[in-house]
């Protein structure tokens, strides 16, 4: 079979864009199906094809079609249809599609079956960000679906197929549902008693088939006696732990409290509530359910194992108490989503004058204060990326809308950040409330098409650990960049010239204060290091994010004549070329680095005093550290301390030295581990001449920078070569 090309590439992978004659299909009926065996042969090819290990393997991609809002109406104000009256290129608004699947799931970047509807037809489908995989698949041969408001499209290999893409637009029916009132329904007369699917359910959790045990469970529950009040809480404590393995913790915490018996909170259920409240970070909670499991099971280790946890996890919510060095060994163990609480009590969400919503300091921090620590929202694993899809944003995006399908109190958090001018679905108000209501015929609504835009707005790349990153300029292969989101980050604004700087330790992310920042003061950092010429950095900046930065540093470059900005950018790329030539700094003779302190002094004399005196001067900062490593090379210590203070000075940072103490002025310094450097190699240059208090207040100097620099102090002696 390794010859067979699969005719679900396209289609399962990737939308293809057809030609203008699609239009001329739109709204038409289709002339001719293809026969029930035909389908069948067709689709069993491709599932041979797929699971053929001598075949070459398919790469996964990703591209979403045109967007298309989720159905917001329940089933019961639909009217159905029949594959027959179906027309092409066309949502069916108002209408479902009532259908039994025949194949078996096709599996890759999205599934791909084959349903017959009530009145014997047949069609491909292909269902997109259901959270299906091959191990462990969810829409399983046999089971009754009900497609909401369907789309007929044309498909990549010149057949048509329904597509769907919200996961809330398809529902699986239940036992003697009158959602559907399916003529597949007398299938369900046939069903097993409640002890039987109970009992099948247990087989496939042994064999960690746990969406087949979820759904064995639930035709337990829906077919059994009401009055087995023992029988159904045991399922609803199983159902519970199945739902916390699958990381749907909301139906895990619903669940564990149907699981309690009315005369105690009982042990399994109460110790499944308190991991289900845990994972969805509600600590308070999980404090209160701790104290009651201690004092009504006081002996039970799986409930007292929380006791600590807690206390840590309120100690940092509440104080941005972490132990940071502990942090950065857990990431070294190969685990990237921490066991931390984020830290974001001292900041607040507000409007800013003109770059709409920000984040405020609610009180004011110091230099080198931890001013927010929040664990991601969703950061993919590094298995995840390396096997999901090639594209880390792909995979990003397919673990958001999973979460969010199966945990609707985390909505509010997610959906609440920036789409830009994406058209949100107006979603249905309850009757009693007036309240919006995000779930419809007990499924989570969830715009797939929102959810990427959101990703794309307010997802960062990050690094496990940002000390290599630093230590080294780039990131090992183990610490490749990853996409995840951070909603209460997510809402900070950019600046060339910000008041804090993030670091990562795996799913972690670090802001620390690089300045004073007073209470009320916006909360700022860069979105990305600048670029030296305003021009192109102001174009990255309009092209990803679509906003003009006015930052200090920005305005005044504005002021700079076009002219002389372009001297300065030819200038600096003529030093990088002539520096590139002898790369490293000591293999160099004196005369190359007094070439090299030519072009530099030339370059300084193009930035214009009346604009840069009290500014950072980016084209200067990598020829200044060359400088300072070339002659730290011949160890020409005065050299050192003239182009390490120079540095500073690039960056923004001022020094002056005065009675033999060293003063700091940083209200518009940048901050990256270069800085730290200069620091390094003048505390080194100060020791060599006998300066040992200044010596000692650059080494302080610079260790918290590195703090602040790297997120943690670990590693701090070894950057610096302290014994």
């Amino acid at each position: 079979m390794a010859s067979y090309k699969s005719s679900y590439r396209e289609s399962s992978d990737q939308q293809i864009v057809f030609p203008p004659e699609i239009e001329a299909l739109k709204g038409q009926c289709l002339p001719a199906r293809l026969s029930k065996e035909l389908l069948l042969a067709n689709h069993g090819q491709n599932l041979r094809q797929l699971n053929d290990q001598s075949a070459p393997s398919l790469a996964k991609k990703f591209t979403l079609p045109q967007a298309y809002p989720p159905s917001l109406v329940p089933l019961k104000s639909l009217q159905k249809i029949l594959l027959r009256d179906m027309l092409l290129e066309t949502h069916h608004k108002n209408r479902f599609l009532v259908a039994k699947l025949i194949g078996a799931p096709y599996m890759h970047a999205g599934t791909t079956t084959i349903l017959e509807d009530e009145a014997g037809d047949v069609e491909k489908v292909s269902v997109h960000n259901f959270g299906d995989s091959p191990d462990d698949p969810i829409l399983l041969q046999g089971i009754v679906i009900a497609i909401k408001e369907p789309y007929y499209q044309l498909s990549a290999d010149g057949t048509h197929e329904i597509r769907v893409d919200h996961p809330s637009d398809i529902y699986i029916a239940k036992v003697d549902d009158s959602s559907i009132h399916s003529e597949f329904q007398t299938d369900f007369h046939k069903e097993k008693t409640a002890d039987e699917w109970r009992n099948e359910g247990d087989k496939a959790f042994l064999e960690k088939k746990y969406h087949s045990t979820l759904s064995c469970y639930n035709r337990a529950l829906q077919t059994a006696s009401p009055e087995n009040t023992a029988f159904i809480q045991n399922l609803y404590r199983k159902r519970a732990s199945i739902n916390i393995i699958l990381h749907r913790f909301d139906a895990a915490k619903a669940d564990s409290y149907a699981g309690m018996s009315e005369r105690y909170l009982g042990r399994n259920a109460l110790l499944l509530a308190l991991k289900a409240t845990y994972e969805l970070g509600d600590y308070e909670l999980s404090k209160t359910l701790l104290e009651s499991g201690l004092r009504d099971f006081p002996n039970n280790p799986g409930i007292s194992a929380y006791s600590q946890r807690i206390i840590d996890r309120v100690k940092e919510q509440k104080h941005g108490r972490y132990d940071f060095d502990s942090m950065l060994r857990s990431v070294q163990d190969g685990n990237i989503h921490l066991d931390h609480a984020s830290y974001f009590c001292d900041t607040a969400i507000g409007k800013t004058n003109r770059h709409g919503r920000g984040l405020f300091a609610s009180r004011s921090f110091n230099f080198g204060e931890l001013v927010l620590c929040e664990k991601a929202f969703c950061l993919p694993s590094q298995q995840s990326r390396d096997e999901l899809f090639n594209q880390s944003g792909a995979v990003l995006f397919s673990k958001l809308v999973n979460k969010l399908q199966h945990n609707q109190s985390l909505h509010e958090r997610f959906f609440d950040l920036d789409s830009g001018d994406y058209p949100r679905s107006k979603l249905p108000s309850s009757q009693d409330t007036g309240e919006k209501l995000r779930v419809v015929d007990d499924m989570p609504i969830v715009d797939v098409f929102l959810v990427e835009t959101i990703r794309e707005k307010n997802c960062f790349n990050a690094p496990l650990r940002s000390s290599e990153v630093a230590t080294n300029n780039t990131p090992t292969i183990n610490d490749a960049l990853a996409a995840g989101l951070w909603c209460r980050a997510a809402y900070i604004n950019h600046s060339c010239l910000p008041n804090t700087l993030r670091t990562f330790i795996g799913d972690m992310q670090i802001l620390r204060a690089t300045r004073t920042i007073p209470a009320g003061a916006e909360i700022t950092f860069q979105y990305l290091a600048p670029d030296t010429d305003l021009a192109t950095r102001q174009d990255h900046f309009k092209r990803s994010w679509g906003f003009k930065c006015d930052c200090v540093l920005c305005s005044s470059e504005g002021k700079s004549s076009e002219a002389m900005r372009e001297k300065r950018t030819t200038l600096f790329h003529t030093i990088r070329a002539v520096v590139m030539k002898n790369a490293s700094p000591y293999r160099v003779s004196k005369t190359f680095i007094r070439k090299v302190q030519g072009l530099t002094s030339r370059l300084e004399g193009m930035y214009e005093p009346s604009l840069y005196d009290e500014l950072p001067r980016l084209a200067l900062i990598h020829p200044t550290l060359w400088l300072t490593e070339a002659w730290r090379s011949h160890q020409n210590h005065d050299k050192v301390l003239v182009y390490a203070f120079e540095l500073l000075r690039n960056f923004g940072l001022f020094t002056t030295v005065v009675d033999g103490k060293l003063e700091i002025h940083r209200s518009v310094a940048m901050m990256n581990i270069e800085m730290v450097r200069a620091f390094k190699y003048a505390y080194e240059a100060y020791t060599a001449i006998g300066e040992l208090g200044l010596a000692r207040q650059c080494l302080q100097e610079g260790e918290l920078e590195y703090l602040i620099t790297t997120g943690y102090s670990e590693g701090a002696q070894k950057f610096f070569d302290i014994a």
